[in-house]
């Protein structure tokens, strides 16, 4: 996507993809020590068709290893393309990828009832 560029907006606990100075999407999160908890993503209808939320995605998930943080993926579509994607599976921490539905291969498995906290 050209003239795109995700920012990290701390104050608004989100990283925000601009397309031509304007938002097409951001991610929301929030900090719980050393983790990122990934929560939802919010695509503007007009960019939906674009490859907007796959972009954003993929620049969490470089923050979060270049900055060396665990990523908790409670936002689904998070959670799915790591899922697709076996080389992002070391940001979820070992103990947590039962709760994601996420096995060692990448590949999603079944939801185990009560596996897991809904973020506040």
């Amino acid at each position: 996507m050209a003239n795109a560029t995700v920012y990290n907006n701390h104050l608004h606990s989100r990283f925000e993809l601009f397309v031509n100075g304007t938002m097409a999407a951001y991610l929301q999160y929030e900090m719980h020590g050393g983790e990122l908890w990934a929560l939802r993503i919010i695509v503007d209808p007009a960019y939906r068709q674009r490859t907007a939320e796959t972009l954003l995605i993929e620049e969490v998930l470089a923050d979060a290893r270049r900055s060396r943080i665990a990523l908790l993926p409670f936002c689904p579509r998070t959670r799915a393309y790591i899922a697709a994607r076996p080389e992002y599976l070391p940001l979820i921490p070992r103990q947590h990828r039962a709760r994601f539905a996420v096995s060692a291969t990448g590949k999603r498995t079944r939801l185990r009832p009560g596996a897991g906290p809904v973020p506040r």
